[in-house]
């Protein structure tokens, strides 16, 4: 079976503000990716538009038994049970719904399941309005594992201080060889990141 990647790195907002990982550490993510035998697509400060057209194209180059292994670094929502994945156009002020602002994470698990991936990871390195530092492994079942480097409802001692610290905690536990995928998202990662921190 094959193994695909997509990492996602919004930062160049247009209104509003965001400091995030290095892209050297994005490099170093991709880079591990790859060194594990995933094929990387990486894409930087994508629109709405283009974010849906992305991870159409990524879900439909899946086949029947591959891993799926999606990051995403940037700003997020969490609204109407869902956490919404801004794109860097998005406007706090245009009063539409979320829906047509921002893309949706269960959109994203829903495409991934409907390809049939055998193991999908869903890693969200992402800032929120009022949230903070930390690390949550949010949803695990027997082939979906999703991971919040930022946990909902945490307040930052500094949103500078955690910048890049789980893109090098993450590329630590991707790193190690004969772990198992879930064993290093959720618990060799909270170590890593907890030295990190």
């Amino acid at each position: 079976t094959g193994r695909v990647s997509l990492l996602i790195d919004n930062s160049a907002y247009q209104k509003l503000t965001r400091s995030g990982p290095a892209p050297s550490d994005l490099d170093l993510i991709a880079n591990a990716l790859r060194e594990d035998g995933f094929e990387v697509v990486r894409k930087a400060n994508v629109a709405l538009a283009d974010f849906r057209e992305l991870v159409r194209s990524f879900s439909v180059a899946l086949q029947a038994g591959d891993t799926a292994f999606v990051y995403y670094s940037g700003l997020a929502i969490t609204s109407n049970g869902d956490d919404w994945l801004l794109p860097v156009n998005f406007d706090p002020n245009d009063p539409r719904p979320i829906a047509s602002k921002a893309y949706s994470v269960l959109r994203l698990q829903q495409l991934l399941e409907d390809q049939k991936a055998k193991l999908k990871f869903i890693v969200l390195d992402v800032f929120r309005q009022g949230a903070g530092k930390g690390l949550e492994a949010a949803r695990a079942d027997d082939s979906t594992t999703m991971v919040y480097a930022t946990p909902p409802g945490v307040a930052p001692k500094s949103a500078a201080s955690n910048s890049g610290a789980f893109a090098r905690a993450l590329t630590e536990v991707l790193g190690k060889p004969g772990l198992n995928a879930k064993d290093a998202l959720q618990n060799e990662l909270p170590k890593a990141m907890a030295r990190i921190i």
